[in-house]
């Protein structure tokens, strides 16, 4: 007879730890359980690490993504993934350096080192082997406002790559209208959660609409509105 959780086989721990990374704050509870002996451990990291997220500054974000690529089998475990890139300071920066010019912030936000870097560390993490569990992918920008900025960074860089991105893995997919490029690499989503740029004068286009349209495979479809957009 076990005395104690960790003298359970696998098929008997794993329901209990089910039932506690479901709990109100199950993760947290899971995460201190994990720490108790290397066999709670091993059984529970596929869940600890199931759903991860990267949020920051351009940099950051690629410096994030590329501890997550040499984690080892770390990566195996996540199914769902979400990056959430903040340009705010980048944007800043480029209206007071260049106060005579800001027509071209964008251009040359896209062009800085920072986006081609966290552009790669997203493609090379997208097409890792050790990645091809995951289901759940969300891009966007954080704050909403940053949408503009960020959508045209991705489009620029995932399209030019010289890597084909091929997301056919994907079944749930959020980001906004504007960032066109991953919905060709994503055929198979069934679930989809789209964010409007809206304000006075621009929504989603019609190029925009024919894109997201031609995912056939979509039985979900979520669309939320934001009033104010970077332009």
């Amino acid at each position: 007879m076990p005395h104690s959780l960790s003298d359970l086989p696998d098929l008997a721990l794993d329901p209990v730890l089910q039932e506690l990374y479901t709990a109100e704050d199950g993760l947290t509870a899971l995460k201190s359980l994990s720490a108790t002996n290397r066999h709670i451990r091993a059984a529970a990291l596929p869940r600890i690490f199931s759903s991860i997220g990267v949020v920051g500054t351009l940099g950051a974000c690629a410096g994030s993504m590329r501890d997550i690529l040499t984690s080892g089998t770390l990566a195996t475990y996540v199914r769902s993934f979400t990056l959430r890139v903040d340009v705010s300071e980048a944007v800043i920066h480029d209206y007071h350096t260049y106060y005579n010019d800001q027509t071209n912030t964008l251009a040359r936000l896209v062009a800085s080192s920072d986006a081609v870097e966290c552009a790669k560390a997203l493609v090379d993490l997208l097409i890792a082997t050790a990645m091809q569990g995951l289901r759940s992918l969300t891009v966007e920008p954080h704050p909403i406002f940053d949408t503009t900025f960020v959508a045209a960074i991705f489009n620029h860089h995932l399209a030019t790559s010289s890597v084909g991105l091929d997301l056919s893995h994907i079944t749930s997919l959020s980001t906004s209208t504007c960032c066109t490029v991953v919905a060709a690499a994503c055929p198979s989503v069934t679930r989809l959660e789209l964010t409007v740029c809206h304000d006075d004068d621009t929504g989603i286009t019609e190029e925009e609409a024919v894109i997201w349209g031609a995912l056939t495979e979509v039985l979900y479809l979520t669309v939320g509105i934001m009033s104010a957009c970077a332009a």
